[in-house]
């Protein structure tokens, strides 16, 4: 993983892994290499502590974020129903795929009307986006009260 950071090799000590030298720009450089450093460290904790294996790609995409852009909405949706669509008779009701459908769909409507997207990242999802998504069902679904709750439920998972 490159920082995208330049240093003179002349200016370089290649056993302590920083710049040498007293000027702004260098403290700045091994500052920032500091920083990186414990991020890294700290990417290293959190894949030990939820069991996962330590790779230096598992440590590139911690560090910059790119395990969390890959975690959309509609892809987690459509796995979850994947997933419940194989328990069917199985402990899972033909109905409760079919309501959990029914709600992916609403939520792909949603976002392509509202947001003119297709898909949205996760750390996007907050209180507000919920907010819009009742009151879209409220009023363009035309659902009353516990059915528009039913299918939030169903979209963010508390069943």
């Amino acid at each position: 993983m490159s920082t995208k950071r330049f240093c003179e090799p002349e200016k370089w000590n290649g056993k302590a892994n920083r710049a040498i030298g007293n000027k702004e720009e260098v403290k700045a450089l091994n500052a920032y290499l500091d920083v990186l450093q414990n991020q890294v460290y700290d990417a290293q904790t959190h894949l030990i502590d939820r069991g996962k294996i330590v790779t230096a790609l598992a440590l590139r995409d911690l560090v910059s974020g790119q395990d969390q852009r890959q975690r959309t909405l509609m892809t987690l949706f459509k796995s979850h129903n994947n997933g419940l669509e194989e328990l069917i008779g199985k402990g899972v009701a033909k109905g409760t795929h079919t309501n959990f459908d029914t709600s992916y769909k609403h939520t792909e409507m949603f976002l392509k009307t509202v947001y003119k997207i297709e898909d949205i990242n996760i750390l996007s999802l907050d209180l507000e986006f919920i907010k819009k998504l009742y009151h879209w069902y409220r009023t363009v679904k035309k659902l009353y009260h516990n059915s528009a709750l039913k299918y939030e439920e169903n979209r963010i998972g508390l069943r």
